[in-house]
């Protein structure tokens, strides 16, 4: 497993895990057994969590994160599934000598980790869902007919990387965080092909996890979770966290951050690192300093 030092945004060491395949990059950051692995959203990638890795770190914990398969770094696949980027999870833990770590995940991530660990229950030691939605049915069946009008792999190319930079947007909408921020964010996700710049995300119709498999998967996990939502989220509204109040039947805390987005890790990245110390204390059975049950 190769690993150096790298990034201009926090010093991490990087490494990369093969997975059928497909090459798999994360990144390492703090010292210590009390883990915690960070699994970015839909066409993200790991560097959407570096505001909240350095409070994360000074709080004892080592931290994980990920550039799933098609995202970041990591390499691309003709198709792309949960099982297989479960796998990729599973490996990461595996490479990094990780014992059932706190697993987060952000809005896709999250969809993803809680199939996982439906599927893989002694993997983690518990979850943490930011801004992930899970619809009621029959509220699921339309957001599943929505992905599949989604337009089909094209890689859009653009002249210049100022030109692709100026075009980088949170998807859905909502208050961008400070300029450095949107700019280390975009100049992490972009790429030079044949002396034209594109996306580093493979553009195609990701699966988007809201049928009956979540829900099934969802129903048989009962390590703690901790279900985060932004209050002014336009994915999740109460309606969600109560569903998952009464759906999910293992210890289950949620938290409504106040002036929260979709994007909470970028949005309020304190509150969220707030929220992953206290989980993994309550994990550790140790009283966090914080508790924000």
């Amino acid at each position: 497993m190769p690993v150096h030092a790298n990034t201009a945004l926090d010093a991490e060491n990087l490494g990369e895990v093969v997975v059928r395949g497909v090459p798999i990059r994360f990144s390492v950051a703090g010292r210590g057994d009390r883990d915690v692995l960070l699994v970015h959203g839909s066409g993200a990638h790991r560097l959407w969590w570096h505001l909240l890795i350095p409070q994360l770190v000074a709080a004892g914990l080592r931290v994980i994160s990920v550039d799933l398969s098609g995202h970041g770094d990591s390499g691309h696949r003709s198709e792309y599934d949960g099982e297989v980027w479960g796998e990729e999870i599973l490996a990461v833990i595996w490479a990094t000598g990780s014992s059932r770590p706190l697993v987060v995940g952000h809005s896709l991530g999250g969809r993803l980790t809680l199939m996982t660990a439906g599927a893989h229950p002694d993997a983690f030691a518990g979850l943490v869902l930011i801004d992930t939605p899970l619809r009621p049915p029959p509220s699921y069946q339309a957001a599943v007919a929505a992905g599949r009008r989604q337009r089909p792999r094209q890689e859009r190319r653009y002249q210049s990387r100022d030109e692709i930079m100026a075009r980088f947007r949170l998807v859905p909408p909502q208050p961008h965080p400070a300029d450095e921020v949107m700019t280390a964010l975009a100049a992490n996700g972009v790429r030079e092909v044949d002396g034209m710049w594109t996306w580093k995300h493979d553009q195609c119709v990701m699966p988007a996890f809201y049928g009956p498999e979540l829900l099934a998967a969802a129903a048989t996990v009962r390590i703690p979770l901790c279900y985060v939502y932004g209050a002014n989220s336009s994915l999740v509204k109460d309606v969600e966290a109560d569903f998952v109040r009464a759906h999910l039947p293992g210890e289950v805390n949620v938290v409504r951050i106040a002036n929260g987005f979709h994007h909470l890790c970028l949005d309020q990245p304190a509150e969220c690192a707030d929220v992953i110390i206290a989980t993994r204390a309550r994990v550790d059975g140790r009283a966090p300093d914080r508790d924000l049950s």
